[in-house]
């Protein structure tokens, strides 16, 4: 560590750029520094915004097109960054195609067909749950006319790359499979929820710390991605998209965003108190709720008969708060409100106010996904707005908010559409 005075410039470790001045003779290096500089520069102000998904990228399964054996996903336009602070930008929807044709280049990454090359020391082939990833890519494209000034050195002939005109800086998708177990992906039901508990992090105790010890050592990695990191298989260059799940039996049996998407997120840095007041924890918080209610609502749409269904058949967790689809008069399709939390919610089904579904949901996020064997009581709200439009036919579908027993009790008493004795308190409503 060197000592300096106050005012002393510290130009150690800063960018250089180049010193343009008339009659200085510049050379394609001059040129490719200043560029390095500029990329440099871009990159600590994308470093300093946090990396993850900025908008759009959203994963589907190409309908008439993807098959079990021949799986295919169509990718929305979109942006990212990165770990690096490198912009990832997709500019219009693809088709992605996961399985490679026999006369393609070999890839960086592999799909699912068998022989595929590895990926460090995971085989990307066969049955099992991958990560989508997105990564920059660069290419040469066209060719430009040149004075033979220092551009006749190995590999600069007509198949070289000295006389390129653009270099173009794009992305590839890649696809990493998940080191999990039988007995870690579960039963079929329970896969989705699984991976999403491995892949957030849910219920590893290095997850914990702070709540052990608040003075102590914090973990600053936790969960299945960050062991991916480590191991170097998930690099500082990918973003995560989504997870897919694939099996021989039935091809893509799910996708799902947010077990490994996030939104962006401001980098940690060394506070002790990160678990607090850092970017990370409210990120996946966020994430968590947000996973759960793409695969509520997938189960809505495609389950055959979703009013038979009970949380435990499709979840090991859920978000300290959720907003469920249930069947009633007036919503013919979701869940049924007793089936689904049979055994798992408190006796009454109270009313909830609908200017206070934000602040509940809002303040979830700092509370603790409830883990669906340890006992504890949710407590089960009807949204007096929301029950009120589907009475009078404006909306067809009635909703059922669940929430943590830690957070407070947000019931409201109205007269003639609410038990008194079932209404612990009332406040003034209109």
């Amino acid at each position: 560590m060197s000592s300096i005075e106050l005012r002393t410039p510290i130009l150690e470790g800063g960018v250089q750029s180049i010193n343009f001045f008339n009659g200085r003779l510049l050379s394609g290096e001059d040129l490719t520094q200043e560029r390095a500089a500029n990329r440099t520069l871009d990159a600590r102000l994308g470093q300093a915004i946090g990396s993850g998904v900025a908008y759009g990228l959203e994963i589907a399964e190409t309908q008439g097109k993807s098959t079990r054996d021949s799986p295919r996903l169509t990718v929305a336009a979109g942006l990212a960054i990165n770990d690096l602070g490198q912009t990832l930008t997709l500019p219009a929807a693809i088709e992605l195609a996961l399985v490679r044709s026999l006369d393609s280049p070999e890839p960086k990454g592999a799909a699912f067909a068998p022989c595929l090359p590895t990926l460090g020391d995971v085989v990307v082939s066969g049955t099992g749950v991958y990560v989508l990833l997105l990564s920059p890519a660069t290419g040469g494209v066209g060719r430009a006319p040149v004075s033979g000034l220092g551009n006749s050195g190995t590999g600069c002939g007509a198949q070289g790359s000295c006389n390129t005109r653009y270099m173009v800086e794009g992305v590839q998708f890649r696809l990493v499979k998940l080191p999990l177990t039988a007995s870690e992906l579960g039963a079929k039901q329970v896969r989705r929820s699984l991976t999403a508990l491995h892949c957030l992090g849910i219920g590893d105790s290095r997850r914990n710390t702070f709540v052990d010890d608040p003075f102590g050592p914090q973990a600053k990695q936790y969960g299945l991605l960050d062991d991916l990191r480590q191991q170097n298989i998930l690099t500082p260059s990918d973003v995560p998209l989504a997870t897919i799940c694939w099996t021989a039996e039935s091809g893509i049996e799910f996708i799902d965003h947010w077990s490994v998407r996030r939104r962006l997120t401001k980098p940690m840095g060394d506070s002790p108190w990160n678990e607090v007041l850092g970017d990370r924890r409210q990120s996946e918080s966020e994430a968590i709720f947000r996973q759960f209610q793409d695969h509520i609502a997938d189960l809505a749409a495609t389950e055959p008969a979703p009013q038979t269904l009970t949380a435990t058949d499709r979840f090991v967790y859920l978000p300290s708060a959720g907003v469920v689809p249930i069947v009633g008069t007036g919503s013919p399709r979701g869940f049924n409100s007793a089936g689904f939390f049979f055994q798992r919610s408190a006796p009454d089904v109270a009313l909830l106010d609908g200017r206070m579904l934000r602040l509940l949901l809002r303040e979830a996020l700092e509370h603790e996904p409830v883990f669906l064997d340890d006992g504890q009581k949710l407590q089960l709200y009807l949204i007096h707005d929301n029950l009120q439009a589907v009475e009078q036919g404006t909306s067809p579908q009635l909703s059922l908010v669940f929430a943590s027993p830690t957070l407070p009790y947000r019931g409201s008493a109205r007269f003639g559409a609410a038990i008194w004795a079932n209404s612990r308190f009332s406040s003034p409503l209109d």
